[in-house]
């Protein structure tokens, strides 16, 4: 709830080509191919993409060749990972709690699956739903539902202890 009177304004994520031309304009030696790895993985979110071309730069390992394993294991920038964290943190213990929860079903799952995993009354766990896609944490995908950004459900998983994970 924004209050009365502000305008919200949703923003599409980047599509590819807008991605690419934005990740070449800040890394103009970076390779097509990463730049379109990069872009799928931060979910067009330029943010994300920026940040994670930022510590690639940092690291040194923007020069070359970038492999596809090596980009899928790129740690996440700290400070996005704080940013990511803190909203996380606002959500409600419920909506908190069913979002980590989602997170170990990974990214895409069936809404049966997280009510079979939740301890929730029905109602209230479409209740936490309903507010995680208020929230553009999650949305619905066909009949069951997907994190609205990977790297959410990415942060939201490393949050959770293994023995959570299980």
């Amino acid at each position: 709830d924004w209050g009365s009177g502000t305008l919200v304004h949703e923003l599409a994520p980047l599509d590819a080509s807008s991605m690419q031309a934005l990740l070449l304009s800040l890394a103009p030696a970076l390779p097509p191919e990463a730049a379109s790895r990069i872009g799928a993985r931060s979910d067009g979110v330029p943010l994300y993409a920026v940040s994670i071309v930022r510590m690639l730069s940092l690291d040194g390992r923007l020069s070359g060749e970038l492999p596809a394993d090596e980009l899928s294991s790129v740690e996440l920038p700290e400070q996005l990972t704080t940013l990511i964290t803190a909203r996380l943190d606002r959500l409600s213990a419920t909506e908190r709690r069913t979002a980590l929860e989602s997170s170990v079903l990974g990214t895409s799952f069936a809404s049966d699956l997280l009510a079979a995993l939740s301890d929730l009354r029905p109602e209230a766990l479409e209740a936490a739903v309903s507010s995680l896609i208020v929230g553009g944490v999650l949305r619905r995908e066909g009949a069951g539902l997907r994190f609205a950004q990977t790297l959410v459900r990415e942060v939201a998983y490393g949050t959770l202890s293994r023995r959570e994970r299980v």
